[in-house]
């Protein structure tokens, strides 16, 4: 009893000493939490799309959700944003602004849009209570659907950067841990089934597989894995084999119109080293096509943030 009162005190005294009371903060983050496919029309299609201006859309309609979310402790009020910085999102150069909605499930909270040139959306809201986020669908067309889109404007009082779209093109560690896994299946499939079966064969023969529980771990389990990949490659072969057997030869199958293995463990590889997101395109323009996405560090403040 005495040893657990010792040890209780110690780690009171040491959470008294060593933790740090948070002070209130504000931060307001603005984010891309995901995109879409609306339509998209061919050229040579019978119909086409228009905007509500009438102006024929050539390139196709995607929307893309931002979301503005107080994760600090104080509240974000419209004192907060100063005229002369207020909150914008901006798409790339190669996007025009269809137009935008916004909306939250917390009851109340209300927000303004206005559309500016150059694919601007200009963000009023009445305010924010910690926890509190807004949605923003925006609607574009672009011959890009991965285009880049930023967001700027500033809070008083705020010491974090506000501007985080970018960080939807960048992989998070568990992605690229997933996709150095992936890489080094995939890569070590037939040493994992040789080199095993040579040191199998070499010291005990054909009984060796034959008797196959009596043989290291150090050998099976790499054996186990390496089979088990050879038979998932071997699987998806047949299948599109079969698969093939029931069109034309010169019917493009979907697997026709994805990536190779190839393209794929290289996209992975891009991933894995520069930390950029890796995706497969799903538009019909460019249907199938390896998406290496523009992501953006974080920018940190300076003191061009305050001197204009």
């Amino acid at each position: 009893m005495e040893k657990l009162t010792i040890v209780a005190t110690a780690a009171r005294l040491f959470s008294a000493v060593f933790r740090r009371k948070k002070e209130p903060y504000k931060y307001l983050e603005v984010s891309v939490l995901g995109r879409g496919i609306v339509a998209e029309i061919p050229e040579y299609l019978p119909f086409k799309l228009v905007d509500l201006q009438g102006q024929p859309i050539t390139d196709g309609v995607y929307i893309a959700v931002i979301r503005l979310w107080n994760r600090g402790t104080l509240p974000i009020l419209p004192s907060d944003i100063p005229a002369s910085a207020p909150l914008l999102v901006t798409l790339g150069d190669e996007g025009y602004l269809l137009g935008a909605n916004g909306f939250s499930t917390v009851d109340g909270l209300s927000i303004e849009l206005q559309q500016n040139k150059n694919g601007t959306l200009e963000i009023t809201i009445e305010g924010l209570n910690p926890g509190d986020d807004i949605h923003i669908p925006m609607y574009y067309t672009s011959k890009n659907p991965y285009l880049s889109i930023t967001a700027s404007g500033r809070i008083l009082g705020q010491q974090l950067p506000i501007d985080l779209t970018g960080r939807e093109g960048l992989a998070s560690t568990t992605e690229r841990l997933a996709a150095g896994t992936i890489i080094l299946l995939t890569a070590g499939t037939f040493p994992a089934v040789i080199l095993p079966s040579y040191l199998i064969w070499k010291e005990h023969g054909l009984n060796g597989f034959l008797e196959i529980q009596e043989i290291s771990h150090w050998l099976t389990a790499p054996l186990s894995l390496g089979l088990t990949m050879l038979s998932i490659f071997l699987v998806g072969w047949i299948a599109t084999k079969l698969e093939r057997r029931k069109h034309p030869d010169s019917f493009p199958l979907r697997s026709d119109l994805e990536p190779t293995l190839r393209e794929s463990l290289k996209g992975l590889w891009l991933m894995l080293i520069t930390g950029r997101r890796y995706r497969v395109s799903s538009s019909i323009f460019t249907l199938g096509e390896p998406v290496i996405m523009a992501g953006r560090k974080i920018k940190k403040r300076s003191i061009s943030d305050w001197v204009q």
